[in-house]
């Protein structure tokens, strides 16, 4: 009867541990090959997303480890505070599980060392590990990232000699008819409009209007004054006006010294009248 109260402790202590929910065993499996993740809990395959490992440069280590460490919010000392939201440690030199803002190379070796996941799987890959323990998650990482490097230079050079898509062809107004010069290059399209030459004869030729005044001639005055109406004085203008007309009447336009008009002087000067010297002063 001694031992009674000793195997009931032990049964109470059995029924206890019955009890307590068992933790799942986490797998997470990396194929740096194809640039894939595989989560499976107890053996049941969980989800499949694609991921970016390290560049062959910061190739992330291959082999098997167990997750140890875990931070929602962390940044990076080494590569400039970097943000890495959901980080799930698994090596002590730093190398972790963690969320990517920029997505754009999700898919591609493109890290540092570390397993690059989008936010949002990030989020609930951690969810899960924090749920079943951290130290229950085993990491596994296997294949060749220079393999995922060259299916990435062969997608890229499929892309770059891919044809570009053809523009559809802009329907033509009625009449468009493209010119082409002797150059080679395509004119303007015309629409029916054709361009008429430069022609001098068509624009507007100004013959000068005569008012019948009295135009300006050499050796005689201007008539600006014009004859007074019937019953009118005779303007000021008109009245000295004989004397010069009868002076240039008396001496008329010579023409030399490059056609220029010449006027003879009132009295003739002592230079006309005295006779040449044999010297020709």
């Amino acid at each position: 009867m001694r031992y009674a109260p000793v195997i009931g402790l032990v049964f109470a202590s059995a029924l206890a541990l019955g009890a307590a929910p068992a933790s799942a065993k986490v797998l997470i499996t990396v194929d740096k090959s194809a640039q894939q993740m595989d989560v499976s809990v107890d053996g049941v395959h969980r989800w499949t997303w694609p991921v970016s490992t390290g560049i062959p440069r910061f190739d992330t280590p291959s082999g098997n480890y167990r997750a140890f460490r875990m931070e929602a919010d962390h940044f990076s000392k080494e590569w400039d505070d970097a943000p890495m939201p959901h980080s799930i440690f698994f090596t002590p030199k730093g190398h972790a599980i963690h969320g990517y803002l920029n997505t754009k190379n999700i898919g591609s070796p493109a890290s540092h060392g570390c397993v690059r996941l989008s936010p949002a799987h990030a989020a609930q890959l951690y969810a899960l590990v924090q749920e079943q323990g951290v130290t229950n998650a085993t990491v596994v990482l296997t294949g060749d990232v220079r393999i995922a490097m060259a299916r990435k230079a062969t997608r890229m050079a499929t892309r770059d000699a891919e044809p570009a898509a053809e523009t559809p062809e802009t329907p033509q107004p009625a009449g468009y008819q493209p010119q082409t010069s002797g150059y080679g290059y395509q004119q303007q399209p015309s629409y029916g409009y054709q361009r008429q030459p430069y022609d001098y004869q068509r624009q507007p030729q100004y013959q000068p209007q005569y008012d019948g005044r009295a135009s300006a001639q050499y050796g005689r005055t201007y008539d600006n004054c014009p004859a007074p109406p019937p019953g009118f004085p005779v303007p000021s203008c008109a009245q000295g006006r004989a004397p010069a007309q009868a002076r240039a009447e008396q001496y008329p336009p010579r023409r030399y010294d490059y056609g220029q008009p010449q006027y003879e002087p009132d009295a003739p000067s002592s230079y006309y009248s005295r006779s040449r010297s044999p010297n020709g002063y």
